[in-house]
């Protein structure tokens, strides 16, 4: 049998909330990327309707390089548990 084949009694069921903390402690600088990122575009959002360019331009940097951060960690991640199945 084959690591993707598995019987019914094997499978561990869980709740959403369950593997959505599970997940976070297995990669917790994801979440975070996604706060910073939240942050960010609601900083943006609220500097732009009170008309401070400055900030709302610094804000939208800070996006940008926070949705870049939580891609590099997500492919990291990816790479690292890739070669952890692989020995």
């Amino acid at each position: 049998m084959s690591n993707r084949e598995i019987e019914d009694d094997d499978v561990q069921y869980e709740t959403g909330t369950e593997r959505a903390l599970r997940k976070m402690k297995e990669e917790p600088l994801v979440p975070a990327g996604i706060f910073v990122t939240t942050f960010a575009i609601v900083a943006a959002a609220i500097s732009l309707h009170r008309g401070n360019s400055a900030m709302f331009q610094k804000m939208l940097r800070l996006r940008v390089a926070a949705q870049g951060f939580t891609v590099a960690v997500l492919l990291g991640g990816g790479l690292l548990y890739q070669n952890k199945r692989k020995t």
